[in-house]
């Protein structure tokens, strides 16, 4: 009897869990465009966005690339899944195949990933170290690789690999060795072919100097293979529409680097300054040529901003500015970009008089700060340096990338410069470094309970639920947003009526386990046992199968209950939480039934070798289940939730007190069988051990964890307990 019924229980679990496999449903990848209005003329680009071949691991693409590329009937398991980049989507290792014409060989070719989330290492032709082209700590930016003229293969297909990992930022995080990061690419990727010498565009940045009246143009210039070319004349010209306003003519000679800067300053008397209400932009021009006649020209527009402003006070163009802005998450971002709305979204926001857009845990495509340029929207950015405990070393030079970036923008107008962090020695000179380089634009340090808040010397600010408030101004959360996850704790009313069902079989069956409760343990070793033993086992049966299936149902509702809006602070990816949502709530909860049945028949089958006469793992399971002839109350607590809207851990308190109050109980019941219920703990234990290892390993985690949350928990009663039971009864009637 037993042994039919562990078969069947095995076979629904196996059914369960293919079931689960094969009906898991992914997250369709969303794709993500941007414009640029940079202008490289002298560059032949080849676009390699679009559809690319994912994998896991650098051999088995490269086994699938070469080995089994053009005979499908061999690709089984190793076959890799198509992934359209760029897009919202993480991944691993990706592969593409391109050609290159023979004209390429008469220049530098440069390979340019803007948007690179995580240490990209890229491989040209091969995996091996012969094939390995560079390494990038990407965090947003727009990063180039240079390639070798006798690295491509031209006319003949190139494969290309890149291979994402976690980047070092991440690593330093609370928790980062186990959160996983994002490792996505958001932006283009082009394949250039370029001049000996170019301009680097990511690294250009602008300033203007109002003492002495002049515009200074930091240009970072980049010579590919050789310094022999020397000397470069580097001119420059900056257009007001058509018409040039400012002009500079400088003549360089190498410094022995193959990367050089250098700064442009330009005479500007009668400067126009960008305001959200005059967003005025020049345009400018610059040209790098060398004794060869080679020469490399970039275009795009920049613009001057005069911020005089404190983190409690903002002043622009001498004139007070109060922030009304809204927070933009990435989720909101990729929809935004996926549907090309990003120009229509910024004017939607001026014709509601939002004049500040903050980037929430993301550094944006640069399209957005072109965009905000043009339309007059001051932007907030966030520098990805947050929840790092004291003796963390902060900064990073891949930071400055970021900060290059932005200083080109005269929209942006603030910085998050760090979040949750632990003050220390550290911080305080990380905090030192970066305001240093932000030209007198706000910086603050965000906290997320408000005993986090020290004061270590850029302002301060605490996190509320929806929303950043100050002197200077509120931002909050879009509306869209916020009705989205509000429509999350909406209860349906067919749930309503299938808890009041699941409910009433409960009852039935404690009902019926009662009336069988006195089969004694003996019963579990006679083979033929009489009816009403065998009525007992299956009444047992069906009280462990629905325990377990009601703990997974409420476990499964409390996944769909928890709004998105409660992760949207913490800097790390969530995706995963999104995509359980996305599956079916009735596949998950019975996948979860599953395996809470399997973890109960591991640990009593463990437990019963110390039994006499060493019973069945099943028979065990069932006979110790009659100590739970009272879980209906957990039924009762779980539709009073739903019904009644009880805070959400009323039943699992329940549960607790339960088991506490029967734990003396259910130890007699073991000794009296000649087991010992020590053995039950063998489980919790393992658990409890490995926990344990993992906080010594990682003790400065676990000790800011417990300084950040600790100041926070708070014991209270309500003031008044006949009050509040009043109030309950009333509900309950009601």
């Amino acid at each position: 009897m037993f042994k039919r019924a562990s078969l069947f229980i095995l076979g629904i679990a196996a059914a369960v869990i293919l079931t689960l496999i094969f009906a898991w449903q992914e997250l369709p990848a969303q794709e993500l465009y941007s414009d640029s209005p940079v202008i490289t003329a002298q560059r032949i680009t080849q676009d390699l966005s679009g559809k690319w071949n994912s994998y896991s691991s650098l051999r088995q693409a490269w086994l699938q690339e070469t080995q089994f590329g053009n005979n499908p009937q061999k690709n089984g398991l190793t076959g890799g899944d198509s992934i359209v980049l760029p897009s919202d989507q993480s991944f691993r290792v990706v592969a593409k195949k391109f050609k290159v014409s023979g004209i390429w060989s008469f220049k530098t070719a440069q390979l340019v990933l803007d948007g690179v989330y995580g240490k990209a290492k890229v491989f040209l032709n091969g995996i091996e170290e012969i094939n390995y082209l560079g390494e990038i700590e990407g965090l947003g930016g727009t990063y180039t690789i240079d390639i070798q003229p006798t690295r491509l293969d031209y006319g003949q297909e190139n494969i290309l690999y890149i291979q994402l990992s976690s980047d070092s930022i991440h690593q330093k995080k609370l928790f980062g060795w186990l959160l996983p990061a994002q490792n996505k690419i958001i932006g283009q990727i082009q394949l250039q072919a370029v001049p000996e010498s170019t301009v680097d565009v990511a690294k250009t940045s602008v300033s203007y100097d109002q003492e002495k009246k002049q515009a200074i143009v930091s240009i970072w210039l980049k010579h590919h293979l050789t310094l022999d070319y020397a000397p470069w004349a580097l001119s420059a010209e900056i257009r007001e529409q058509d018409r040039v306003v400012a002009e500079c003519l400088m003549p360089l000679n190498s410094d022995g680097n193959f990367e050089q800067q250098v700064d442009l300053i330009f005479d500007l008397p009668d400067v126009k300054f960008w305001s959200p209400a005059a967003p005025f932009l020049y345009n400018l021009r610059i040209v790098l040529t060398n004794e060869r006649g080679d020469h490399d020209s970039i275009q795009l527009p920049i613009g001057f901003s005069n911020i005089i402003s404190t983190p409690d006070n903002w002043v622009i163009n001498g004139k007070p500015f109060k922030v009304n802005g809204e927070i933009l998450t990435w989720q909101q971002e990729t929809l935004i970009r996926n549907q090309q709305q990003i120009e229509n979204y910024l004017q939607n926001l001026k014709s509601k008089g939002i004049n500040v857009l903050y980037f929430l845990n993301f550094f944006p495509n640069e399209a957005w700060l072109y965009a905000a340029d043009k339309h007059g929207i001051g932007v907030w950015l966030e520098l990805p340096v947050a929840f790092m405990p004291a003796g963390t070393d902060l900064y990073c030079q891949e930071l400055e990338d970021l900060l290059r970036i932005a200083g080109r923008h005269p929209c942006v107008l603030a910085w998050t410069v760090a979040k949750g962090l632990e003050p220390s020695r550290e911080a305080a000179n990380y905090l030192n470094q970066i305001e240093a380089q932000l030209n007198g634009l706000p910086a603050y340090n965000l906290s997320y309970f408000s005993a986090g808040a020290k004061g270590s010397g850029s302002g301060e600010l605490i996190i509320y639920r929806d929303s950043l408030q100050g002197e200077w101004g509120n931002l909050a959360l879009s509306d869209a947003f916020l009705g989205s996850a509000d429509s999350e704790k909406t209860v349906d009313q067919k749930m309503l009526i299938i808890a009041i069902c699941w409910l009433m079989w409960l009852m039935l069956v404690s009902i019926q386990n009662l009336r069988s409760f006195g089969w004694n343990y003996k019963e579990l070793f006679n083979p033929n046992p009489k009816r009403r033993i065998r009525r007992a086992f299956t009444w047992s049966l069906l009280a462990l199968i629905s325990r377990k299936i009601t703990m997974a149902s409420y476990l499964i509702y409390l996944l769909y209950l928890l709004p998105e809006r409660y992760f949207i602070w913490l800097p790390y990816n969530f995706s995963f939480w999104t995509e359980l949502k996305h599956q079916s709530p009735f596949i998950l909860g019975l996948f979860l039934t599953v395996v809470l049945i399997l973890l109960r028949l591991f640990s009593v089958g463990m437990a019963a070798q110390s039994f006499s006469k060493r019973p069945g793992t099943l028979g065990l399971c069932c006979w110790l289940e009659r100590r739970y002839i009272w879980f209906f109350l957990f039924g009762i607590a779980c539709l009073a939730v739903l019904k009644f809207s009880l805070p959400w851990y009323v039943p699992l308190l329940l549960y607790v007190l339960m088991s506490i109050i029967l734990f003396p109980v259910r130890v007699r019941d073991v000794r009296r069988a000649g087991g010992k219920y020590l053995w039950f703990a063998r489980i919790p234990f393992t658990v409890l051990i490995i926990l344990s290892v993992t906080i010594v390993i990682h003790f400065k985690d676990f000790h800011y964890l417990l300084k950040l949350v600790l100041p926070e928990i708070k014991f209270t009663l309500p003031e008044d307990l006949t009050s509040w039971f009043k109030n309950l009864i009333a509900r309950l009637k009601a």
